[in-house]
């Protein structure tokens, strides 16, 4: 059975547009902030939420609303007001509450409206992990992640981010793939591995996509998917060669009408890669 995080089928995406025990300051200098990789795939970070600092968040591009495990929220004394959000197999009743000041190295937000959860009924990674961090705290800024050295890049940030004054849409980075000749739009997120892609979308426009086997894969909850092999999937000018990509029939409620799944980048196996949410675009390198 393969297990999957698909965070981003947590949270309704709009386009629109281990740690060592060293300081907190040897492992944020501002414009680098140190990571580890948590199952193999996720980029775990060090946070700052108000008084609690070192706190363990995956940096995830498929969220858009960064979510905060209620053990935080309980030692800063936030409390939450009820609010839904979308997942793949339907509704979720979470929280809300604004935090007063979010640190990520030079990134900072005040008075940002984040989302309270239970993060083990979300996932199955969250052990070791207090929160998920999402597009709303990286809106306008650069970021680079290189796996050599370990290390987040804030290469541009925009100014002080304050809740009241982000876009109601927070931007999503998309990218162009080429299966048998044919262009799909994939959502890039860093919290998932491999490469989800929704029947509904691509099957009427892919035609010789092959059929694939079926078999029960565990994707938030247990569900039928097809498991797919793709001999090649060209993403920009690079090529993705053998790939085993999960189908399920359709596309959750709220997802993008003009995107047809999900790459997670660990697929692309870079060796950095390259965020820019102020234009919505990713690159990467071998």
């Amino acid at each position: 059975m393969t297990r999957i995080l698909c965070f981003l089928l947590c949270i309704v995406c709009l386009v629109h547009p281990v740690f060592a025990d060293e300081s907190a300051a040897s492992r944020a200098s501002g414009n680098h902030v140190n990571f580890h990789l948590h199952h193999g795939f996720l980029i775990v970070v060090p946070v700052q939420i108000g008084s609690q600092s070192n706190l363990k968040f995956i940096l995830d591009t498929g969220t858009t609303r960064t979510i905060v495990d209620k053990r935080v929220a309980r030692k800063l004394g936030i409390h939450g007001v009820p609010d839904t959000v979308f997942r793949m197999h339907g509704a979720v009743d979470l929280q809300t509450a604004i935090f007063p000041d979010v640190q990520f190295g030079a990134i900072r937000t005040t008075n940002i409206r984040l989302l309270i959860a239970d993060l083990f009924s979300l996932t199955e990674f969250a052990d070791g992990v207090d929160g998920v961090l999402g597009l709303d705290v990286f809106w306008g800024s650069k970021i680079s992640v290189d796996y050599n050295s370990k290390r987040v890049l804030i290469d541009s940030v925009s100014a002080e981010i304050d809740d009241l004054a982000q876009p109601r849409d927070i931007v999503c980075v998309t990218t162009t793939a080429n299966v048998h000749g044919t262009p799909i739009r994939l959502l890039v997120d860093t919290g998932m591995p491999g490469i989800l892609l929704y029947g509904d979308r691509v099957r009427e426009r892919v035609a010789t996509l092959p059929r694939g086997r079926w078999q029960v894969t565990l994707i938030g909850h247990a569900m039928f998917a097809t498991h797919l092999e793709i001999d090649r999937m060209d993403v920009g000018t690079e090529q993705i060669r053998n790939i085993d990509a999960l189908v399920v029939s359709s596309s959750p409620p709220g997802f993008p009408r003009n995107v047809d799944g999900i790459l997670g980048t660990d697929s692309l196996k870079a060796r950095r890669l390259i965020f820019d949410f102020s234009h919505k675009s990713m690159t990467w390198q071998h």
